[in-house]
């Protein structure tokens, strides 16, 4: 397998986390709608207290506590944005420079790996440090042209997120 196409593959698996993180962030802001939503049935049977509306609130939690479950999930949401920046951030590294770090040794262009041997009665343990065989002791894997030019495409949209927009546009709208 051609170098780049490893670098190819770990640019790839470096997006699908991203994605993951995204959907992660969608499902946080679906709890809080559905916890808005909790509220919103709880303040309509205070407001209108028919015997139908009392009904559809009495197996709600208080609104204390819909109101703490929402504030976890908007320190979720905090802790899940600078994620997504930082994995952005890698991606777009990796666009500028057309190569990523080698996920089997960290970037460092080796792998160790601890090995025993026996002395006399005992064993020892040692380290033995190999050159990476997935880079070849670069520590970075080449990503193809083609595939970086896509990147940038599919990432282009994604640039303007970043933790203070998000954070606007979050709290601008809560406070």
């Amino acid at each position: 397998m051609p170098e780049s196409a490893k670098g190819d593959e770990e640019l790839i698996e470096l997006l699908s986390k991203l994605a993951g993180e995204i959907k992660n962030y969608a499902e946080i802001f679906l709890s809080v709608h559905e916890n808005l939503d909790k509220s919103i049935i709880r303040l309509n049977a205070l407001v209108h207290p028919t015997a139908e509306n009392k009904l559809k609130a009495i197996s709600l939690p208080p609104v204390d506590s819909i109101s703490n479950n929402i504030k976890e999930n908007i320190y979720d949401a905090k802790d899940k944005t600078k994620t997504i920046v930082s994995l952005l951030k890698k991606v777009e590294d990796v666009a500028n420079n057309s190569r990523i770090e080698c996920s089997f040794c960290n970037g460092k262009g080796e792998i160790s790996t601890q090995s025993y041997y026996r002395e006399r009665e005992t064993i020892q343990p040692f380290l033995e440090t190999k050159k990476c065989s997935a880079c070849n002791g670069n520590g970075y894997l080449d990503v193809s042209g083609t595939v970086v030019q896509l990147t940038i495409q599919l990432i282009s949209g994604l640039k303007g997120l970043s933790y203070g927009e998000v954070k606007k546009t979050v709290y601008g709208a809560v406070s």
